[in-house]
């Protein structure tokens, strides 16, 4: 005989959908590979010609998106010196030969997102739950 139970998993009786988020080792934030260069061109590209589709921020974002950003200047060149150095101007990045700049006319998450190759999004709480404020993804799926 076939089972013919109906799913439903959002009405109280099922664990409601999570996804794989869980902490990580400050010691493996973020691991630049072989695709670093294509993923930052490929980044440089979406966010000039598609800004809209692949960024967005909220204005009550802002300092959380100065912390990533102070986080990152700090991590990129101390736990990957090869292919991160500090810069008087910003952070070089030894796979497309460029210094990127750390301050500007940008918001703190754009000038993060163009150092690596990772999406990056900030979820934020508040009084009733977690609420994504600030996002680039340019990238849903891995791949070089």
């Amino acid at each position: 005989m076939c089972d013919m139970t109906i799913s439903t998993p959002y009405d109280g009786s099922s664990k409601l959908f999570q996804i794989g988020t869980k902490p990580i080792s400050p010691d493996h934030w973020l691991e630049p590979d072989m695709c670093l260069a294509p993923h930052l061109r490929e980044k440089d590209r979406l966010l000039t010609g598609y800004r809209p589709a692949v960024y967005a921020e909220q204005v009550e974002s802002y300092e959380a998106q100065q912390e990533l950003l102070s986080l990152l200047t700090q991590y990129l060149p101390e736990a990957h010196p090869g292919a991160y150095q500090r810069h008087v101007d910003g952070l070089a990045i030894s796979a497309i030969n460029e210094v990127r700049p750390i301050t500007g006319k940008d918001s703190p998450l754009l000038t993060a997102a163009r150092l690596v190759q990772d999406d990056l999004l900030i979820l934020q709480r508040d009084t009733e739950a977690w609420r994504l404020t600030a996002a680039c993804l340019c990238f849903p799926s891995p791949g070089c």
